[in-house]
């Protein structure tokens, strides 16, 4: 048999990224599925923490002049890295167990700032893992200090109740702290030989801070107190000095040079308010309070000190997604460095709060939506930004650039109920000079028996608007309805009591807004009906999402409704066909029946076959899309090597096209301080949108890169 040939070539093009600050997207980018902790700064640059990594780094350093191109430190991917400090001669990382280590482990380590070696604790213990995922070292380590560990199987109860919620180091003397909340204690730790000196007792014990003549700072029950210590360096006897009350919500402290104090208080004020030792107030930034916790627009001096990581949302009980989350410190030059968690973001501002720099990624999303009306309008999540796609799309802090490529310019996400998911598509809608934008979200609180999207206006000012409008999406109802700018459309499948599927496709047009500002849709059209697929045929592109259940209904420019079977059938297929209104059969039918029994086998407009010879991962197709007179759809994979794969066709099916990344054997996919440019990670939602006459694909990135991949497909004229 003939080898099958190459793809056709073709300008089709991975551009880059956006909502990452990266200065480059391949060599030592800001990446990861969860997003930064805890950061800290001292006399050999900064580290930052972040949480679960799943095989990639979770602990990075970086300088002020290389603030955009981190240095990976550590892989600790059986761990969450909650905290982290440094002294300028030893990093030090606190870390509560994720789960994926079965031995149930909390602990901090060290490592030397000069080379960047695991420093033991000459007085610590032995942290043994049994995790089922690659770490740094599989045994474990040696040398820890603040060690609880429960052997034999994964035990949240106990993480949680020995869980490490603040760490601190002495810059210029010898102790370390270590909070736990739920012990109600903060152990003193020589900070290099890992001796323990002492315990204080009190009540929830959060983040804390020493101040440069020795005094002590934590959080606890809300309020901010100070302790002095009233004995040797040896034995820290910490007594009770000052208390600070008028906060709504501290969730992290830092000390400047002078002695005053900062703390992030968060609630309804995201402010860093500043104190002087007897808790006197002496400063507040921003100003005016409320943050994005109040308004959804994002500026260089507004926050939201809440974790906001999509990782958390599904597990309701043991998530701290929504959770307080903050981060602050000050460096050497009196600069400070604060974690803005909510914007995905951490910030530096001199000691006078002049704003300095940013970096940030956004990190593990599975939903995005543009605006097809308004293509600049790029939704992750709850997260809006605004690109030019006139541009090519450069790294850095593109605050800092006279003519950026992208800027973060909303948060809705404090506007919404925990149960109101994101975004799945965002309209514009038009009628009689007025424009009104309309996201559609999953509402969990409105039907737990099925999925129901609920419709939520993005306004131009103030904050989102729930209208109360619901409309069916997934696979529990038979129907993902979707807003585009004509209306509403769906598929339907039946079965005709003969085992033969019958599938139509429904309209609503959009025909105005009512007295409410809502918009109106009309009468349920039938515009498709058709027999799709015969009694066991099982070969033809029923209409069903992807592993993340976006379940797309595009229509091309000629009226050609497109329909993808997304997840693999027993043979291993995926398929994609176009029928007209009127017809009766498919029009066209593309990516048939094909076994895949080698990774060499690529073969163009095809997908692999799970289970046949080679492992490309759980996962299936990710959605179609069609703009104009083309069509786009995608292959996620996981693991393997054809993930992230794409085919463009033109509306009569005509296949135009094949690009990605389809292996994994480059250095990148292996050096910490690098990225696999163009390659994507369970790329579980994705959309497509034109400027001009190019077309970019966008796609989520589970882990390899923060951020959104763009593909530029430069097309014909239309």
């Amino acid at each position: 048999m003939l080898p099958s040939p190459p793809p056709p070539s073709g300008p089709y093009q991975w551009a880059g990224i956006i909502g990452t600050t990266s200065d480059n997207f391949s060599v030592k980018p800001w990446r990861g599925a969860s997003f930064v902790r805890s950061v800290a700064y001292g006399p050999a640059g900064g580290i930052v923490g972040a949480g679960y990594a799943e095989t990639h780094e979770n602990v990075s350093t970086f300088t002020d002049q290389t603030r955009n191109a981190r240095r990976a430190l550590a892989n600790n991917m059986l761990s969450v890295v909650d905290h982290v400090d440094t002294d300028g001669k030893l990093y030090y990382i606190a870390s509560n167990n994720n789960g994926w280590d079965k031995n149930s482990s909390v602990y901090v380590v060290a490592r030397r700032c000069s080379d960047r070696g695991l420093h033991p604790f000459p007085k610590g213990d032995r942290a043994t893992f049994a995790g089922d995922k690659a770490h740094d070292s599989d045994a474990g380590y040696d040398g820890v200090i603040g060690l609880k560990q429960k052997i034999g199987g994964w035990d949240p109860a106990f993480v949680k109740s020995q869980q490490i919620s603040g760490m601190r180091v002495e810059r210029n003397n010898s102790l370390l702290a270590i909070s736990r909340k739920y012990q109600g204690t903060v152990q003193f730790f020589h900070k290099t030989t890992g001796t323990l000196l002492s315990t204080l007792r009190l009540p929830a014990p959060e983040k804390c801070v020493f101040s440069p003549s020795g005094d002590f700072w934590v959080i606890s029950q809300g309020a901010v107190k100070r302790y002095v210590n009233r004995s040797t360096r040896t034995t820290p006897n910490f007594v009770l000095q000052t208390t600070i009350k008028s906060l709504q919500q501290p969730v992290a402290l830092a000390m400047r040079p002078n002695g005053t104090l900062l703390v992030q208080d968060g609630g309804n004020h995201q402010q860093v308010k500043e104190f002087l030792p007897d808790g006197r107030p002496a400063g507040v930034f921003p100003a005016k309070p409320g943050g994005n916790k109040l308004r959804p627009d994002v500026t260089l001096s507004s926050f939201l000190f809440v974790n906001r990581e999509s990782l958390g949302t599904q597990d309701t009980t043991n998530s701290d997604y929504d959770k307080p989350l903050g981060s602050l410190d000050v460096a050497p030059d009196g600069s400070i460095w604060l974690l803005d968690a909510g914007n995905y973001r951490v910030m530096h501002y001199s000691a006078a709060w002049k704003y300095l720099g940013q970096f940030g990624w956004l990190p593990c999303h599975y939903k995005i939506a543009v605006d097809p009306n308004d293509v600049k309008r790029v939704h992750s999540d709850f997260m809006e930004l605004e690109v030019d796609w006139t541009r090519p799309i450069r790294g850095g802090d593109q605050t800092q650039l006279a003519h950026p490529t992208w800027l973060l310019k909303k948060n809705w996400s404090a506007q919404f109920s925990r149960k109101l998911g994101p975004f799945l598509h965002v309209v514009t809608y038009s009628s009689k000079g007025v424009k009104r934008t309309f996201a559609q979200c999953h509402d969990s609180d409105f039907n737990n028996q099925g999925w129901q999207t609920e419709l939520v206006e993005l306004p131009a000012s103030g904050v989102a608007r729930r209208t109360g409008i619901h409309i069916d999406y997934g696979p529990n109802t038979g129907r993902s309805k979707i807003i585009y700018p004509e209306g509403i459309r769906w598929w339907e499948i039946t079965d005709d009591g003969a085992g033969n599927k019958r599938q139509c496709g429904y309209f609503q047009p959009f025909e105005g807004f009512d007295k409410n500002n809502n918009p109106v849709f009309g009468a349920v059209q039938k515009k498709v009906d058709f027999i799709a697929e015969l009694a066991k045929q099982n070969n033809r592109p029923l209409s069903y999402g992807g592993w993340n259940q976006q379940d797309e209904c595009p229509v091309t420019a000629d009226g050609t409704w497109i329909s993808f079977r997304a997840p693999q059938t027993k043979v291993g297929a995926f398929h994609l066909g176009g029928i007209k209104p009127g017809q009766t059969k498919w029009n066209w039918l593309a990516l048939p029946n094909k076994l895949m029994t080698n990774i060499q086998e690529i073969v163009p407009g095809y997908y692999p076959a799970q289970g046949s010879g080679s492992d490309f991962g759980g996962h299936t197709g990710v959605a179609v899309h069609a703009v104009g007179q083309y069509v786009v759809c995608s292959y996620d994979g996981q693991n393997g090597f054809f993930s992230n794969q794409h085919w463009l066709f033109k509306q009569d099916g005509t296949y135009l096209g094949q690009y990605g990344r389809y292996s994994r054997d480059q250095p990148e996919f292996h050096d910490l301080d690098a990225a696999p440019s163009g390659y994507a990670n369970n790329t579980g939602y994705s959309c497509l949108l034109q400027s001009g006459n190019t077309l970019f694909e966008l796609t989520t990135d589970e882990a390899y890169f923060g951020g959104i991949h763009v593909h530029r497909l430069q097309v014909p004229n239309q």
